[in-house]
């Protein structure tokens, strides 16, 4: 009988190499709320996040990812999620007690990315007068910041792509739902994976020199294309930089911003986007010329500030445009 183990991105840890500042921007511009504080790490969550946290912020050396964490359908899909990591030759460690969930599994991915799974997991709890009157919302809707609902996705850079992107589907099950090429047979500069309906919550895009484990952006989900335009005038008006957009994804069919914090942690807005339910559904492959990074094909290139890999993060604009990546195959 097939089987998905997991349902969700449940949360992402970051890495800061100044832990006030990040905080600050998460909390005062994002919108998150703090849950807690423990040790180097400071745990944040959006007001329509179902589970305690989304967004962990921990003290480091230098900006990156610390680990992205996905829960289990139930338990026993956790055991068999961690056997089919284990069959596939990969050892990780169970993790017997984190802050805000159960005991995990945490393990190496393909592209050289800590990544966790779980099933026994605390839920929201609004902050005191910020209880909803609707009984699906954990929280009223946010009124500080440009108030995100919820976690969507993370993006991270990997040397192989496609590599990375089959090895979770075949793996862990998750469906490959695109693909970006730049000629037939090319290696894939973009690749996104889906354990849901959505059109990935798993990303991973070419990493120019060749370097595992590192980041690209984590992205937050609000509701309309207006809060997302809302939110790019927010920024600009407190002094905050935008990398990228606003636009379109032709891949996913999300609006699009891309902006960084204070130390070159890279976030995304998304609104919008595609649903799909083909258990049997066939990666759709793109070129560049189709317009994967913009729908409405008036932008084939991105900012070469856009494709700066986390670390090192590099904070600040470069107006140089990267026309595509064309690799010989």
């Amino acid at each position: 009988m097939p089987h998905r183990p997991l349902s969700v991105l449940s949360h992402v840890e970051l890495l800061t190499p100044q832990l006030d500042a990040s905080v600050a921007f998460a909390r005062d511009i994002l919108g998150l709320d703090v849950v807690a504080e423990e040790g180097d790490s400071v745990y944040l969550r959006c007001w329509g996040d179902l589970y305690g946290y989304s967004l962990v912020l921990t003290a480091a050396a230098k900006p990156g990812l610390g680990h992205g964490a996905w829960r289990a359908w139930n338990a026993e899909q956790l055991d068999i999620a961690v056997a089919s990591v284990e069959a596939a030759g990969v050892t990780g460690a169970w993790v017997e007690s984190s802050f805000g969930h159960g005991r995990a599994y945490r393990y190496t991915g393909p592209a050289g990315h800590t990544e966790e799974l779980f099933w026994d997991v605390d839920r929201a709890v609004a902050p005191p007068g910020e209880e909803s009157p609707y009984p699906e919302r954990p929280q009223r809707s946010g009124s500080r910041g440009i108030g995100v609902r919820i976690l969507d996705h993370l993006t991270v850079t990997a040397p192989d792509v496609k590599a990375a992107a089959f090895w979770h589907q075949d793996v862990l099950d998750f469906r490959v739902m695109g693909g970006v090429e730049g000629a037939p047979g090319a290696p894939w500069f973009l690749g996104l994976v889906s354990c849901n309906e959505k059109s990935h919550d798993f990303g991973f895009i070419l990493d120019g020199e060749g370097t595992p484990g590192r980041l690209h952006h984590v992205a937050f989900w609000v509701e309309t294309n207006h809060d997302l335009t809302r939110g790019a005038k927010f920024l600009i008006e407190h002094g905050h930089a935008i990398d990228f957009g606003p636009g379109e994804h032709g891949i996913g069919e999300q609006h699009y911003l891309y902006f960084r914090d204070p130390v070159g942690l890279r976030y995304e807005l998304n609104s919008g986007g595609y649903r799909n339910y083909v258990p049997d559904w066939e990666p759709a492959i793109w070129r560049f010329e189709d317009g994967p990074n913009n729908t409405y094909r008036t932008e084939i290139g991105m900012p070469a500030v856009h494709m700066v890999e986390i670390p090192p993060g590099i904070v600040g604009r470069h107006e140089d445009m990267i026309e595509g990546i064309v690799a010989k195959g």
